[in-house]
This record gives structure tokens, C-alpha cells and sequence, in this order.
């Protein structure tokens, strides 16, 4: 089974698992960002022998307001409402909601933060059944219960202090649409904008037209992009960000806000490199380690990259670039020939 397999089930697997003698637990997560519950949807049409899932009640817990909008819940609690939803220890699970899986993504990550290993989203959700041409049925399944047994932390998740620190030090994406990362508007929340030193990355992108998620390669090279996990062969390949405590200036002498600009520098400086078999002078150095690692890039893309990174940072911060000189902050890389 292939990674994509092991996360995402298609309309035709679904059907011809539906028809065996172990079908899988389907959950109904629809839910509408400020909306209405999304039970009425679910009442009105749902794939036959599926449980509602109710976001806001179920997947989150309540508390005070600085815990946030959407907490996790307990595990005694999120074990309990696996119980209603019908789930055993060895059961499948497939999750769908309305339209993108964005709702239906929390269930899933939350059932493999506890526990579960098969758990699979419906590509493309219940548009991808409809037009498939499957059935719908209506009105409430109520499942016998089941006697799952869950624990938490199966999977990675950060407090507010851990997100702060690799805001600071690493590679933090912010999912949310562009529009409420950069604070032009704001439906839910108090405050517009978003955590500093997080980068935007609309989950919406990792979508095609129809809602399904798109191929992996397109996916890869999305990340990458970000600061994910480059590959390319020759020039600086990127390791997550990562040691960038060390990278953001500190040895150097850059404030704060300086620091946070370097994530969006390197980026920008991993998209310009040029595409193979342009280069057209001998590598240059562009950035320089305080630690063991170097990169080196191309002369046009050196050329390319001084701008934004005076722009960015500061034309202070460096030498005047005699020939492309080096630059005096420090990046953690790795670089492979060139």
C-alpha cells in the first residue's frame, strides 16, 4: 500500500468495501466554518450506514477562552464518542464530509493521535460519491457501540509555547486561507493575522478543482517550496529549515524581526535557483554557514536572490556584493555538488 493509499480511500475501494463482510465505520463530518451544524445536511443525504460526527461537540473540547476556539479533547471523552460512532479496535474507518475533507481531515488526525492506524479519507469527499453515482440515504444511523480503547499522542502535537519555538527555530505553516493569514478579514476569531514567523499555506492548495487531493509530486513540490524537504540535484538542499536558532542571526547581531525574515529569504532563494543546464557562469557563494554547511548557487541566480534579500533584510547587514562576496548571516544547510 502506498502512502497516498494509506491516507486516502477512492469511490471504488469504498463501494467494493461496503459490499464485503467487513465494512468499514464511515463517518459524516460535515461542518460549515461559522455555520450551522452540519445535521441537517447529514439527515437530509448521507453515504448508507454512515454516522454523524458533530465538530464542534465531539473532536474539540470547551473550556476557557484562552485555550483556544478548537481544543483537543480529552481522550476519555473522544474514546467515549468513538464508542457511539461504532468503533472497535481493529475497525477501518473511512471519513468524509461536504466538500474537501477540510472538516473531515480533524477526524482523521484525531482518531490516529489516538490510537487508530486505519483511518482513510474519501478523496473528494461526498461530491466524489454523488458523482460517482452512488446511493444516499436519510435520517440518523445509530451504530452498535463499539469498545475501542484509545490513548493519546500516537502522532506529534505542540502546545502554544512548542509552536512559539518553531515559529523561532524551524518551519511553522499557517493552513488558514490567505485572506485570514494576513489579517484582511476575520470571520471567528478576535484578532486578525497570524502567529509570527508562520508562513501561509491554504489547505484549500493541496486540492484540485473537484476537491480531490492533488498528486503527490504536485504536493511534494508545494512543500518543498516552503521549506519543506527540497530535492533538488545540485545547489543548496534545504533540511526542513531546520537548526534555524543558529540560522536566523543570532551569531550576527539581527534583532528580532530581522530573524523571522530569514525563513521567507530562503525560499524565495530555493524558488529562484535556475532551471538546470542554465547556469552561466561558475558557482558563486551566496550564503555561508556560522556552522559546517555551505551553499553555493549560480551567478544568475545570485544576481537574482541580492535584491530580496537587501529588501528583506537590510543592505546593512552585509558586504557590498564585490563578485557576489559572501553573506554575512548564517543559514543551516546542506549542499550537495554542483
Amino acid at each position: 500500500m502506498s502512502d497516498r493509499e494509506r491516507v486516502l480511500i477512492e469511490v471504488e475501494e469504498l463501494l467494493h468495501q461496503l459490499g464485503s463482510g467487513s465494512p468499514p465505520v464511515l463517518l459524516d463530518v460535515r461542518w460549515t466554518l461559522g455555520g450551522p451544524s452540519g445535521h441537517g445536511d447529514y439527515l437530509a443525504g448521507h453515504i448508507p450506514g454512515a454516522v454523524f460526527v458533530d465538530l464542534d461537540t465531539e473532536l474539540a473540547a470547551h473550556g476557557e477562552p484562552t485555550e483556544g476556539r478548537h481544543p483537543l479533547p480529552s481522550v476519555a471523552d473522544l474514546q467515549a464518542a468513538a464508542r457511539r460512532w461504532g468503533i472497535d479496535d481493529d475497525s477501518s474507518v473511512v471519513v468524509y464530509d461536504g466538500g474537501g475533507n477540510l472538516a473531515a481531515a480533524r477526524a482523521w488526525w484525531l482518531l490516529r493521535w489516538a490510537g487508530l492506524s486505519r483511518v482513510r479519507l474519501l478523496d473528494g469527499a461526498l461530491p466524489a460519491w454523488q458523482a460517482a453515482g452512488g446511493a444516499l440515504e436519510t435520517g440518523e444511523v445509530v451504530p452498535e457501540p463499539g469498545r475501542v480503547e484509545l490513548s493519546e499522542g500516537h502522532v506529534p502535537s505542540l502546545d502554544l509555547d512548542q509552536v512559539a519555538e518553531v515559529a523561532d527555530t524551524g518551519v511553522l505553516l499557517d493552513a488558514r486561507a490567505g485572506e485570514r493569514y494576513r489579517g484582511e478579514t476575520e470571520p471567528m476569531d478576535p484578532k486578525a493575522g497570524h502567529v509570527p514567523g508562520a508562513l501561509s499555506a491554504p489547505t484549500s492548495e493541496n486540492l484540485t478543482a473537484d476537491g480531490r487531493f492533488r498528486d503527490p509530486q504536485e504536493l511534494q513540490q508545494r512543500f518543498d517550496a516552503l521549506g519543506g524537504r527540497p530535492r533538488h540535484r545540485g545547489g543548496c538542499r534545504l533540511l526542513r529549515l531546520r537548526g534555524l536558532r543558529r540560522a536566523r542571526g543570532r551569531r550576527v547581531g539581527l534583532d528580532r524581526s530581522q530573524r523571522r525574515a530569514l525563513p521567507g529569504i530562503v525560499v524565495a532563494m530555493e524558488q529562484s535557483r535556475p532551471a538546470r543546464g542554465h547556469r552561466t557562469a561558475p558557482p558563486m557563494s551566496l550564503f555561508r554557514s556560522i556552522g559546517s554547511f555551505r551553499c553555493r548557487m549560480g551567478a544568475f541566480a545570485a544576481e537574482r536572490m541580492w535584491g530580496r534579500v537587501v529588501e528583506a533584510v537590510g543592505p546593512g547587514l552585509m558586504e557590498p556584493p564585490i563578485g557576489v562576496e559572501p553573506m554575512t548571516f548564517a543559514l543551516q544547510e546542506r549542499c550537495s555538488g554542483l
